[in-house]
């Protein structure tokens, strides 16, 4: 009887062991996800600014095209 009971405790030693191992590993994969995720933030962070730039810059192109077109070339 006293063997099967250690024989039980080793197989759940095992299994903690295990269990524990996944744990790290699931901690190590989560921890890799969570800089991806900020990089990839960071870098849509910075189109969105640099589409905002352009589209900024396209209206002011086209505000000073139109300015140029209608009151200097009346003249």
């Amino acid at each position: 009887m006293g063997t099967g009971v250690l024989s039980q405790l080793g197989g759940q030693r095992e299994q903690l062991l295990n269990a524990n191992a996944h744990v790290k590993d699931t901690t190590t994969i989560t921890g890799q996800a969570k800089l991806l995720l900020r990089r990839m933030g960071r870098r849509a962070l910075w189109n969105r600014l640099c589409l905002y730039a352009t589209i900024g810059g396209l209206v002011v192109a086209n505000c000073v095209v139109l300015y140029y077109g209608f009151f200097h070339h009346s003249k």
